[in-house]
Order: structure tokens, then C-alpha cells, then sequence
């Protein structure tokens, strides 16, 4: 990952291949259907070291995306380097998709957003 700009925003795809229960920190118990998920962060710095940590299987659970990334599996990484907009791109991606719905409360602790993370049946368009 060559990174001129090491600040941004970025969006995984994640394919989560059976439907399933987890427990997500303070959100507790959540229900996650079998397909795909977009969740849409931002780094203020370290956007090279935040996407390497989220590739990464070892790790401490600190953020809502952790919980998710235990079941299922970053099929695609989208970087958005230098801007600082994550909630107009996490809308932008939700009107994109057909039949999707957003997780509630997921990954928006530190904003006004109802979510950070859309569902997706099928395979999302990018």
C-alpha cells in the first residue's frame, strides 16, 4: 500500500459467509446475516496502520469493526486519502446499493450518523 497521504477515510467490504450472533461491546448481542457488509472509518493519521491493523487476525478488540472481523472476512479496501468526510462517504455507498439496510449504531459512537455499517445481501457495488 503506497500512501502518499496517510490520512483519510476508508471502507471495508466484508463477506460474512453464515449468518450469526455477536457480541459487539457496549452494543452486546447483535444479529449478523450471511453476506456482505461495508463499514466506513476515517484516520486521522496512520491510515497505512490503521487498514494493516484491520487486515490483521491478532489483535485487541477496541472498535465495533473488531467484533465483526473475528467472523468475517475484508474482500475489499477502499481509501479515500486526505479527506475527512466519512458520513457523506458512508451515505454515498448506502444510496448506491440495492437492497441494503444499515446496522444500528454500529462504528457512529463519535457522530450523529444512525450507522457506519451497511448490509448487504449480495456482492456490493463499488
Amino acid at each position: 500500500m503506497n500512501l502518499t497521504v496517510d490520512r483519510g477515510c476508508y471502507q471495508l467490504i466484508i463477506r460474512l459467509n453464515r449468518s450469526c450472533q455477536i457480541e459487539v461491546g457496549a452494543l452486546g448481542q447483535m444479529e449478523f446475516k450471511k453476506g456482505y457488509y461495508i463499514y466506513t472509518g476515517r484516520a486521522l493519521k496512520g491510515l497505512k496502520a490503521r487498514i494493516g491493523r484491520h487486515l490483521r487476525t491478532e489483535k485487541k478488540r477496541h472498535w465495533h469493526i473488531d467484533y465483526l472481523l473475528q467472523k468475517g472476512v475484508i474482500t475489499s479496501v477502499l481509501l479515500f486519502p486526505g479527506r475527512r468526510d466519512e458520513c457523506k462517504i458512508n451515505r454515498d455507498m448506502f444510496e448506491r446499493q440495492k437492497r441494503s439496510a444499515w446496522v444500528p449504531r454500529f462504528g457512529s459512537s463519535d457522530c450523529r450518523c444512525f450507522s457506519h455499517l451497511i448490509y448487504v445481501p449480495e456482492k456490493p457495488r463499488l
